[in-house]
């Protein structure tokens, strides 16, 4: 398995510690799609507030939440743009291992 999706399992985990989530670790940019929609969807119907809070956590464009969120699928949307920014993060990270 690639490692940064075992990373970026870690950082989303490690961004939503406060919601009760479980999930198995991300085996690919679908597989995480998939387990972060119904968290997504969960937050935007019942906790919107938790949500934009971790939204800022995580450094996501607030033009692009708020495109997301007009989007027809946003928790789709949403989850894809916290996957990319996660992604983004752990490559870095990567990256600067390496450098070591």
């Amino acid at each position: 398995m690639d490692e940064s999706y075992s990373l970026l399992t870690k950082c989303v985990k490690s961004d939503f510690k406060e919601v009760e989530i479980s999930f198995s670790e991300f085996e690919h940019f679908t597989d995480a799609l998939e387990k972060l929609v119904p968290i997504i969807s969960h937050l935007l119907d019942h906790d919107f507030q938790r949500l934009l809070q971790i939204m800022y956590r995580i450094d996501i464009d607030e033009a692009k939440l708020k495109s997301a969120l007009a989007d027809i699928k946003p928790a789709k949307e949403i989850s894809r743009l916290i996957i990319e920014r996660e992604l983004q993060k752990v490559k870095t990270r990567l990256y600067y291992r390496s450098q070591q």
